[in-house]
């Protein structure tokens, strides 16, 4: 009888989302209208991450990262590749291809990662109504 071979290639990407997803859910940020001025400037930056003129693909929408950040605690490319194909699997019954997936995943991962990082600077970030403007000058008070 033959011997079980082991697995080839590199393991598959799994990133742990799980302080990132409490982080949002401890704050309200449960829709794209909850997103804080700061927050998404994040957002937009890791939405449009892999984006150049040499490639033709539209930035990620902030619901979709939203989306994947707020829905799972582990992200891998099967995770990504479900998630999205859910509409697409009712219409056409086809999933969205791996490397999509893994175009995702990459921006979602880098943005789960930027939000750690300004979590634990543990600073204050304003709100958008601690704003007010001074003789056309945008002043904190």
């Amino acid at each position: 009888m033959g011997s079980i071979k082991p697995k080839r290639g590199r393991p598959a990407i799994q990133y742990d989302n799980s302080t990132v997803r409490k982080w949002l859910f401890e704050h309200g940020v449960l829709t794209c209208a909850d997103i804080s001025l700061w927050l998404e400037d994040i957002f937009v930056g890791a939405g449009r991450l892999c984006e150049s003129e040499a490639q033709n693909t539209n930035p990620i929408s902030n619901s979709v990262l939203l989306s994947l950040l707020i829905s799972h605690d582990v992200l891998s490319t099967k995770t990504v590749q479900v998630s999205l194909s859910r509409r697409k699997l009712a219409i056409d019954g086809k999933m969205i291809t791996p490397r999509y997936a893994r175009y995702v995943l990459a921006c979602v991962v880098s943005l789960s990662k930027s939000i750690v990082y300004f979590v634990n600077c543990k600073a204050e970030y304003p709100k958008e109504n601690d704003f007010h403007w001074s003789n056309e000058v945008r002043v904190n008070g």
